[in-house]
């Protein structure tokens, strides 16, 4: 690969030190490929330098260089803040940083089918509708009618028991604020199994519906918990990223640090 292309870019998976068990850590592998690292890191300050410290130190222990860092998903009202500080610091010890990238919250979006997927969730619909991003939740047994907004697209999820209060206070809503029905999807949680016909309006809308034998509560953990990650399903995402990254993150710098 390395004769075929100018450039060859490895993507360690994790931490420097994952795969230290087998005496094969990123570290590692970067130095029997003789490659230079750019850490990509969380935007903020403290942490963000605490992470890079304790990245380095591995790096250097391997006698692996360091080429420069990108600030990743920074908070937009804090970039000016963080750019400061950020700077002074790593400049002091030599380090180069290569961007500043902001934070996007479209891009944290998770589609609906990685999180049936990460349900092992039951599809009890057609799965035309499954690639969409979950904007947010909406908790059945929680619902707080006054902060639901009629531009977000929601993921309801409720036990099987609840289901039909929880579609009467949507539906009351709807009808109030004459909107058609914003939900991406429904999550019914709990070991019972629903009736078919109670189903009906969502699949009269295109809504697709899924049964996970967790809990509603252990259903939210798990979402909360899941880590997004760009994939194929998501083209739009794919496209914004690339945006992002050529508007925020110095490529030229990058080629001149490898040799281009």
């Amino acid at each position: 690969m390395q004769k075929r292309h100018e450039l060859v870019i490895y993507e360690g998976t994790g931490h420097p030190g994952v795969g230290s068990i087998v005496g094969l850590s990123n570290a590692e592998i970067a130095r029997i490929l003789g490659a230079g690292v750019i850490l990509v890191l969380r935007g903020g300050i403290g942490y963000t330098y605490d992470r890079m410290a304790m990245c380095k130190s591995m790096f250097d222990l391997a006698g692996v260089p360091l080429l420069g860092v990108i600030i990743n998903k920074v908070v937009p009202e804090k970039l000016e803040k963080i750019q400061y500080y950020l700077s002074k610091r790593l400049a002091q010890d030599g380090i180069e940083i290569l961007g500043f990238v902001p934070f996007e919250q479209e891009l944290g979006y998770p589609l609906l089918s990685t999180i049936i997927k990460d349900l092992q969730a039951e599809l009890l619909s057609k799965d035309d509708n499954i690639d969409c991003p979950v904007e947010d939740i909406i908790v059945g047994s929680l619902m707080d009618i006054e902060k639901l907004q009629p531009e977000t697209e929601y993921l309801l999820v409720v036990s099987v028991s609840r289901l039909q209060a929880a579609l009467s206070n949507l539906q009351t809503i709807w009808a109030r604020q004459k909107m058609r029905p914003n939900l991406i999807g429904v999550m019914l949680s709990g070991p019972k199994s629903p009736d078919m016909n109670e189903l009906a309006f969502f699949e009269a809308h295109g809504i697709p519906v899924a049964k996970t034998n967790y809990d509603t509560y252990e259903t939210i953990v798990k979402i909360s918990h899941l880590e997004v990650k760009l994939n194929t399903k998501a083209p739009h995402k794919i496209e914004r990223a690339i945006e992002l990254f050529s508007q925020h993150v110095n490529l030229d710098r990058i080629c001149q640090l490898v040799g281009l």
